[in-house]
């Protein structure tokens, strides 16, 4: 009804992210991973919106180093506590900083510092409104499916995926697919090896430079203007 009354008054209607509603002129699918064909909708990782918070720090990233420094960022209430998960497996890696970011959702009872009370290089970040500076400050980030991934991407930072739902599953899939990622699958089928193992991957400087490549082609930070 909506779309009818602004197409009465002489308005053209463009939908984002809506590929159900019928009427519109246009329909933007902001995705990376949107490679349907259809009449009226435009899609893919160009029309991608980023906030200009995460624009602002695009090409500010820094170089491939050791000990490489790695960012753990479930969302923010982490309902099936995908960062002890995360946190046990690295816990004991060498050549590893780890920064966490508690989400202000987080159950109080769960303690994550003592997880890693005294592993020297693991911090934890809170009450935080942006996480760009800390992405921008990291080589790679450890998170689970949603427009995180994107972020990073405008950021040219690489991830490594959890899924929380199954029905995640081609999701990841399809992000690996990218390039930008490494998808470990659903958190149920996740092991401390898997995760070590796509870390100890980024720590060599032409996987990691090469992942983070893609990850910057993937979402440059103009899908607001493109659509406009």
């Amino acid at each position: 009804e909506e779309i009818s009354a602004l197409k009465v008054s002489g308005k053209k209607v463009v939908l984002i992210d809506n590929t159900v509603s019928k009427g519109a002129d246009l329909v933007i699918a902001p995705s990376a991973l949107y490679m349907e064909k259809a009449d009226g909708v435009m899609g893919g990782g160009e029309f991608v919106i980023v906030n200009e918070k995460f624009r602002a720090y695009r090409g500010t990233g820094i170089r491939h180093s050791l000990p490489l420094k790695a960012l753990v960022t479930m969302g923010g209430a982490d309902p099936f506590r995908l960062t002890e998960l995360v946190l046990n497996a690295l816990n004991g890696m060498e050549g590893v900083e780890v920064t966490t970011v508690i989400g202000p959702a987080f159950s109080p009872e769960r303690d994550l510092k003592a997880l890693v009370k005294w592993r020297p290089g693991f911090s934890f970040a809170e009450n935080l409104k942006y996480l760009s500076p800390l992405m921008a400050a990291s080589h790679l980030a450890i998170t689970a499916v949603g427009t995180t991934i994107y972020e990073l991407a405008c950021m040219g930072v690489p991830s490594i995926l959890i899924g929380n739902y199954e029905s995640d599953r081609a999701d990841l899939k399809g992000f690996e697919g990218l390039g930008a990622s490494i998808s470990l699958g659903h958190y149920k089928d996740v092991t401390p090896e898997a995760i070590q193992n796509a870390v100890k991957r980024f720590q060599d400087e032409a996987f990691w430079r090469k992942a983070s490549e893609k990850a910057s082609r993937l979402v440059d930070g103009n899908g607001a203007e493109r659509i406009a």
